[in-house]
């Protein structure tokens, strides 16, 4: 099924928002836009703790300071510190109630943390406030996927390839989907056309992976989970992946030499999968 890696994050692209935003929200005073610089500049260094310092320091000073809370926000998100995004991003919906791009970014965080009801609430508002956010569908798809509701994540999906045809995210999904509905034939036609958009897309050949090896074909798992890992071979989950399947088709070895290098990749592996795999191969590592 879909996963939760898939969901669009867009803290990669916040530094131009926040330049965009700085200052809009509010007719901030010099004093406070040179703060809110100073915790971007940090930010992009990644200097995380410095960047929160700076701009609860903005926050202090102008505790409406919708910039500061959502820049604040951000950086919770990157450092992982959820409930904290969560509460800066609320403040600034509480403050600034019409951007898409709040709603978005907190629903994306409720989706990390599992919450997909609320997930699927916060990028139905950025949507009913931007109508072509197309990111949105797609995210808002992959939650009802985790509710397993597959009628209304194709829906979703196909949206958004509608609104962005060159969307790889889109058709990878809603060929998962799609597989999960037991239409074959449209999940190998969207699994094509994501890779045919792009050969070198590892997620592509990892999301078909899992399909198949949600359905018991192994063979066919395994052999997109190399492609996978051929294209990055960094690609920790495609390892996880490929040793789970290793580990359903009994081939042990292999399934603990792909779970240790997910591991060393920095992937958490689920721990019953480790106690099952250590009791049927009657290994202690």
């Amino acid at each position: 099924m879909p996963r939760l890696r898939n969901l669009n994050l867009v803290w990669g692209v916040i530094l131009i928002f926040l330049f965009l935003f700085a200052g809009y929200v509010r007719g901030e005073e010099q004093s406070e836009g040179e703060i809110i610089n100073r915790g971007i500049d940090c930010l992009r260094k990644g200097m995380h703790d410095e960047a929160i310092t700076v701009f609860t320091k903005a926050i202090q000073l102008d505790p409406k300071n919708a910039n500061a809370y959502y820049s604040r926000g951000a950086v919770y998100a990157m450092k992982g510190d959820l409930d904290k995004a969560i509460s800066d991003f609320s403040r600034v919906v509480e403050i600034y109630p019409g951007y898409a791009e709040v709603y978005y970014n907190r629903g994306t965080v409720y989706g990390v943390k599992g919450d997909f009801s609320r997930a699927i609430s916060d990028f139905s508002t950025a949507i009913e406030i931007d109508s072509k956010y197309a990111a949105a569908f797609l995210n808002r798809g992959i939650m009802y996927s985790k509710k397993l509701n597959m009628d209304q994540a194709i829906f979703d999906f196909t949206k958004a390839i509608e609104l962005y045809p060159e969307y790889i995210k889109a058709f990878c999904n809603r060929g998962t989907a799609a597989y999960e509905k037991n239409d074959l034939e449209q999940a190998k036609a969207d699994y094509n056309k994501a890779q045919g958009m792009n050969r070198s897309y590892a997620d592509a050949y990892c999301e078909r992976g899992s399909a198949y090896k949600n359905k018991g074909d192994l063979i066919k798992a395994i052999s997109d989970f190399d492609k996978a890992i051929e294209i990055n071979a960094d690609y920790a989950e495609a390892y996880y992946d490929r040793g789970f399947a290793h580990f359903l088709g009994r081939e042990y070895d292999r399934a603990w030499d792909d779970l240790h290098k997910a591991e060393e990749l920095g992937y958490k592996a689920s721990p019953k999968f480790v106690e099952d795999l250590k009791r049927v191969s009657r290994r202690k590592e």
